[in-house]
């Protein structure tokens, strides 16, 4: 779980993902309960994933990944983002898709 003890409930924290965050206000939602996992499903490929929920914004942000080892030294990394926070009148949604190429030395 994570504590922002430097929230500031009047202001449209939706705003801030745009800007730099400061030290004392490090996240948009006062709290957040966070989980992750990870398993090899064989030598070569192994799936993820990652999800974050935000009550107090009635949100979440989940990232689903699938990690091929190519070749030696060499993996291709699937990850998908989705994220969805609603606050007061204003609603944010968001998918991403990326691919990583990761070498190795």
């Amino acid at each position: 779980m994570l504590y922002n003890g430097g929230h500031r409930s009047g202001e449209t924290n939706l705003l801030l993902m745009t800007e730099p965050m400061a030290a004392d206000n490090i996240f948009i939602s006062k709290y957040a309960m966070t989980a992750s996992l990870s398993y090899p499903v064989s030598p070569i490929f192994s799936a993820s994933g990652a999800a974050m929920y935000m009550p107090d914004l009635n949100g979440f942000y989940a990232m689903p990944g699938l990690t091929w080892s190519a070749v030696t030294n060499l993996d291709l990394n699937l990850l998908l983002q989705f994220f969805q926070v609603k606050q007061d009148q204003t609603s944010l949604r968001l998918f991403r898709p990326y691919l990583q190429v990761k070498w190795s030395f």
